[in-house]
C-alpha cells in the first residue's frame, strides 16, 4: 500500500496501491477507510482490523511539513505493535495499509472520493480530546464538523457502513442506568468534549448508511502489557497529578491532601485491546443495533485507586470529600490541575450492555481492583522514565 492524495498543485498522486492475502475468519468488507489511525485507539483498531479481517485499509492522515504521512503512520503503528506484542503484523502493515492525505476539518473532504475509489465501510476514530470552553471552536471543528465531513466522504465513496468511536461519557451528568440508545434530548454535559461527541452522534445517526456508535469508557493500555501511547483519559489524570508533584519540593512532607471525590464512585477502566476486538467483532456480526457500550462491568473504586496513585507518586495518602468548601489552599491547587477529571469521580453510572453482550458476551470485562490500578500506574511511571532517559 502507499499514499494517495493531492500535492501542492492539486495534482493527484499515488504509489503502489494493492491488496494482499486474507487472514480472517471474521466477515468484513474489502476496502475500509479509517480516521484517527495515528491516535491511541485508532492505531489499535488498525492492528485489530489487520489481525481479524482481510480488509485493505486506507487511513486518513493529516499533512505535516517535512514528514512523510505514510512513514508517520507506520511509526505510530510500530509503537502500538511493540506495546501490544503484535510485531508479527509488520508485514500486514506494509502490504495492506495505505494513506489518504487529508484532514477531517476540511469541508471539502468529500472531494477525495475520486482518489479513494469504492469504500465499503468507514471507521471514524479521529477526534480532538480537548475539553475547555476556550477551545470550543477547535473542538467543534474536529469533532462535530469533522464528523459531518467524514460522513459526507463516506457517502461519496458509496460506503454502506459507518462505525463511529464515541465515548460512554455522552451520558454527561446523568447517573443511574445509561441505556444503549441515542442521547436523550436535554442531556447536560460536563464539558465541551462531551457536548461535541453528543452532537457528532446525532450527525452519524442522520446518515443514510447503517451506523454503529461505539462508546468506550476510560480506555487504558493493553490488558496483557498495560502499555499505552496516550496522554489522555486516565493518563491525563496521572500527568496532572505528576505536574502537581513536581511543583512541590518534597511531596512526602506535604500535609494530608483532600480530593473532591466520592469514595464509592467506580472508575470504569477498559483495556484498549478489549475495546477494538469487541468493536470489530460487533461490526462483523449480524447485529442491527446502533449503539454499543464498550465498558467494563468491574469498576475500580475511587477509595482504592486514588491512594495507589498517590503512593506511587510519593504523595501522602489522601482524604476525600464531596464538599468543595472543605478544600484547603493546596487542595484547591490540586483541584485546578484535575478540573477535567473531577466530574468522573462522583456520581454512579451503570452502562447498559444489552446490545454489546448479545454479540461479544463478557469480552469487555476485566479485573479492575487495586492490582490493576497498581499495574497501570507503575507501567505509566516506567514509560515516563524511559522517555525521559
Amino acid at each position: 500500500m502507499g499514499v494517495i492524495g493531492r500535492n501542492a498543485t492539486g495534482e493527484r498522486y499515488a504509489d503502489n496501491v494493492h491488496g494482499v492475502r486474507a487472514l480472517s475468519f471474521l466477515r468484513m468488507r474489502s476496502h475500509v477507510l479509517v480516521t484517527g489511525a495515528t491516535g491511541f485507539v485508532g492505531a489499535a483498531l488498525v492492528l485489530e482490523l489487520l489481525e481479524k479481517t482481510d480488509a485493505r485499509l486506507t487511513c486518513l492522515v493529516r499533512h505535516r511539513d517535512g514528514v512523510d504521512p505514510l512513514e508517520r503512520l507506520r511509526g505510530q503503528l510500530a509503537v502500538a505493535m511493540d506495546h501490544y506484542e503484535t510485531e508479527h503484523l509488520g508485514d500486514e502493515v506494509a502490504g495492506r495499509v495505505g494513506v489518504l492525505v487529508g484532514d477531517v476539518t476540511d469541508p471539502g473532504l468529500a472531494a477525495a472520493a475520486g482518489d479513494l475509489g469504492r469504500v465499503d465501510a468507514v471507521w471514524h476514530s479521529a477526534a480532538s480530546l480537548k475539553y475547555r470552553d476556550a477551545d470550543a471552536e477547535e473542538i467543534r471543528a474536529h469533532n462535530v464538523e469533522g464528523a459531518l465531513n467524514v460522513v459526507a466522504l463516506a457517502a461519496a465513496v458509496g460506503a454502506s457502513e459507518f462505525n463511529h468511536i464515541s465515548t460512554a461519557y455522552v451520558a454527561g451528568r446523568r447517573s443511574g442506568l445509561v441505556a444503549e440508545e441515542a442521547v436523550p434530548a436535554g442531556t447536560e454535559t460536563n464539558n465541551q468534549y462531551e457536548r461535541s461527541k453528543v452532537d457528532a452522534e446525532e450527525i452519524v445517526a442522520a446518515s443514510h448508511m447503517h451506523s454503529r456508535v461505539f462508546r468506550p469508557s476510560i480506555v487504558i493500555g493493553h490488558s496483557r502489557t498495560m502499555a499505552a501511547d496516550s496522554s489522555m483519559g486516565v493518563y491525563g489524570f496521572l500527568r496532572e497529578m505528576h505536574r502537581f508533584v513536581r511543583r512541590v519540593d518534597d511531596p512526602s512532607l506535604l500535609p494530608e491532601l483532600t480530593i473532591n471525590a466520592d469514595t464509592s464512585t467506580g472508575i470504569n477502566l477498559i483495556p484498549v485491546d478489549l475495546v477494538v476486538s469487541s468493536a470489530v467483532e460487533i461490526a462483523a456480526s449480524d447485529s442491527r443495533a446502533h449503539y454499543f457500550h464498550l465498558t467494563n462491568s468491574h469498576s475500580a473504586l475511587v477509595r482504592d485507586a486514588i491512594p495507589i496513585v498517590c503512593e506511587q507518586l510519593g504523595l501522602p495518602q489522601p482524604r476525600f470529600t464531596t464538599e468543595r468548601g472543605e478544600l484547603g489552599r493546596l487542595d484547591r491547587i490540586l483541584a485546578r490541575y484535575l478540573d477535567f477529571y473531577l466530574p468522573y469521580l462522583g456520581g454512579e453510572r451503570v452502562f447498559d450492555r444489552t446490545n454489546t453482550d448479545a454479540v461479544v458476551g463478557d469480552r469487555c470485562d476485566h479485573p479492575s481492583g487495586p492490582a490493576l490500578a497498581e499495574a497501570l500506574v507503575s507501567t505509566w511511571i516506567d514509560q515516563q522514565s524511559s522517555l525521559a532517559g
